[in-house]
Formats: structure tokens, C-alpha cells, sequence
């Protein structure tokens, strides 16, 4: 599903529940959009103190908020490279596929922004946890693990 201008903010928050950043993207924000391809991505991750071998774990809030940023650029650049194209395209070691905006780092408390939905992020345990607003019926409309979210707004 393709829709554009659905504006969301991803806002991680640290042990503390201070915000470490707020992600904005300009489109695709809405549940079974980025935010369902995006929480796919982090469902069976754990939030860990220190990792070793297995490098599929979150370091820490600060982490998570450092691999949510790069998911969104690099499936952004991969979702442009499929609609050119065959050789017209080709991803390089100058990292020419990551494209200029669509998202964005802003400090933490930005909210005027036009969004629509509202995605925190912030630790539970060793689990990471979602609550999801819809802006535009100001309500909650989720809250749960990143599993949770992926089985609730998957197209079924």
C-alpha cells in the first residue's frame, strides 16, 4: 500500500522516560505502512546491556534509537532502487542510494510537525515497547510489543 503524505513521528524514550529524539517521516506513517515494516524489524530483538556474538539485539535505548534511523534511510533507498529500472540504479560504496529527506532527526519535544500519528518507543525489561496515537481521533490506538503491533495491523 502506497499513500503519500501520512506524516508520523517515531519518538524513542531512554530508561528515564526522557525522549532521546523524535524521527519524523513524511509519508507512509500510518499502522500498516513504515511503522508495520519498521516493527517487523525490531519484534524479535531484545533490549540487552552490552552484546556479544549475536548482533541481532538492541545495545540499549540509544542504540535502538540509532538502528530505527538507519532501517528507515536504508528501506527507503532499497524501496527506490526496486522502482527503477533494472541497471538504471545501482547501489555504490559512496552510499549514493540514501536519499535526502523523507526522514528526519528532531530534537526532543518536536511535535508541530502536521503528523498524524505518534509512535513511542521506550524500554520494558529487556522488552521494547510501542504506544501509538492516531492525531487525527486523539487516541491511543495501541499498546504493546513490537510482535504485538505486526500481529494487530498485518493485512490478514
Amino acid at each position: 500500500m502506497l499513500s503519500v503524505g501520512t506524516r508520523a513521528l517515531f519518538i524513542p524514550h531512554d530508561e528515564n522516560g526522557n525522549e532521546i529524539a523524535v524521527i519524523y517521516i513524511q509519508f507512509d506513517g500510518y499502522p500498516d505502512g513504515r511503522p508495520l515494516d519498521l516493527f517487523n524489524f525490531m519484534k524479535n530483538r531484545p533490549l540487552v546491556n552490552g552484546y556479544g556474538e549475536d548482533l541481532a539485539v538492541f545495545n540499549g535505548m540509544e542504540d535502538l534509537t540509532a538502528q530505527i534511523i538507519t532501517y528507515l534511510k536504508l528501506s527507503l533507498a532499497r524501496e527506490r532502487e526496486m522502482f527503477l529500472k533494472e541497471g538504471t540504479y545501482k547501489v555504490s560504496d559512496d552510499f549514493k542510494e540514501i536519499q535526502t529527506g523523507v526522514v528526519y532527526v528532531m530534537p526532543p519535544g518536536t511535535r508541530d510537525v502536521g503528523k498524524e500519528y505518534i509512535y513511542e518507543i521506550y524500554p520494558d525489561g529487556n522488552k521494547v515497547k510501542i504506544k501509538a496515537y492516531s492525531v487525527w481521533d486523539a487516541q491511543l490506538i495501541f499498546e504493546g510489543t513490537p510482535a504485538e503491533f505486526v500481529e494487530k495491523f498485518s493485512p490478514k
